[in-house]
Formats: structure tokens, C-alpha cells, sequence
């Protein structure tokens, strides 16, 4: 017997991710858009570390327009961690019509509530019912 999360877990939306750009691509990007080299860019990006660093560990959240809010907090443990809260400006550039060309598993299941997925599921794999 199939349990929820995993009839849901199979069929919701997903996306594909692709290889993880790390910072010699980033770089690479940011210096033929901005008219800096590539020197220049991975310093700006050093400096954006240490000044995160700074302002956080003095209990500081930072916001960076058009980026988002990076917010210093601590585990029950004491473990210090860093919560990020993407600007609305980014969230509505990623939801644009058109502007995700990523690839999307299960693309046809968008919109469909979870018993539909659970649906879905059971007629699927008969064998393995998901039982309410």
C-alpha cells in the first residue's frame, strides 16, 4: 500500500535541474553583461561575502534590491544559519510568461489538487493502491 506523499511525490510538477552554475560561469556571465571584467566581478563577489558576513553576525538582516532579504537566525542548538527571502521582483521575473525554458516533469499535472494526484496514482499502479 502506496502512502500520499509518495502518489504525490511521483506525480506533481517538478523541475529537472540542470547542472549547478558555479562561479567562474557566473562570473564569466555577470562580466559580459556589465561591462566589467572578470577581475572586477569576482572581487564585487568577494566583497559581497565579507559584507554579508559582517551584517549578519551582528544580527543584521540585509536586503538587496531586485535580489532579496538575508536574514541571520540560530537552531535551538545555537547553530547560526541564514534564512533567504527572494524579492517579490524576482519571483514575478521567474513566473513571466515564458521565462522559465527549464525542463518540467509531470507538466500536465499543474493546477490538479492533491486527491487528483493520489487519482492518478492509483489508476496507475493498481497494484500499489494508495488507501484512504
Amino acid at each position: 500500500m502506496a502512502s500520499q506523499i509518495k502518489a504525490i511525490r511521483a506525480n506533481r510538477p517538478r523541475i529537472e535541474l540542470g547542472p549547478t552554475v558555479h562561479t567562474p560561469l557566473l562570473i564569466e556571465y555577470m562580466a559580459g553583461r556589465s561591462g566589467l571584467n572578470a577581475g572586477e566581478v569576482k572581487l564585487a563577489a568577494y566583497e559581497l561575502h565579507d559584507a554579508l558576513v559582517y551584517f549578519l553576525s551582528m544580527g543584521q538582516p540585509v536586503q538587496m534590491e531586485g535580489v532579496g532579504t538575508f536574514t541571520p537566525d540560530v537552531r535551538l542548538d545555537g547553530t547560526l544559519l541564514i534564512q533567504f527571502r527572494p524579492c517579490v521582483e524576482l519571483k514575478h521575473a521567474l513566473n513571466a510568461p515564458d521565462a522559465f525554458t527549464g525542463n518540467l516533469r509531470n507538466r500536465q499535472n499543474i493546477g490538479k489538487s492533491s486527491r487528483e494526484l493520489v487519482d492518478q496514482w492509483n489508476e496507475e499502479h493498481p497494484e500499489d493502491p494508495v488507501v484512504d
